[in-house]
């Protein structure tokens, strides 16, 4: 049997300064704010090899009204389930709905997922 066991997410490298992580999205999506971002979940330990580290980079886009969607790895785990789990991650995530009409085009944006066991 296995055991969920919590993940905890780093976005991009740690700030050296602080210690907490920069939400760094690259492309147009990071011009938009974050109003809702899960702060963890859950995989099975065990099932993913004994990496104590797993990272995805995803490339995803931002409806005009914050939704996002279509999101595609870039940069595999080199395990289907964990990139699955990233996906499913980011596609809670929420941003600001567009501001002007000229903004009304879905944007964006490539992030890195980092995943550490504990």
């Amino acid at each position: 049997l296995y055991f969920p066991e919590r993940i905890n997410i780093a976005l991009n490298e740690p700030d050296s300064r602080t210690g907490e992580s920069e939400f760094k999205i690259e492309g147009p999506a990071g011009e938009r704010e974050i109003i809702f971002r899960p702060e963890t979940f859950t995989i099975q330990r065990g099932l993913y090899g004994d990496k104590e580290e797993h990272v995805v980079r995803l490339r995803f886009f931002v409806s005009d009204n914050g939704i996002v969607y279509d999101v595609k790895p870039l940069i595999s785990s080199g395990y289907p389930g964990i990139d699955l789990q990233a996906i499913r991650f980011l596609k809670r995530w929420r941003f600001s709905p567009s501001r002007s009409d000229q903004d009304k085009a879905a944007v964006w944006g490539d992030i890195t997922v980092k995943m550490d066991v504990e």
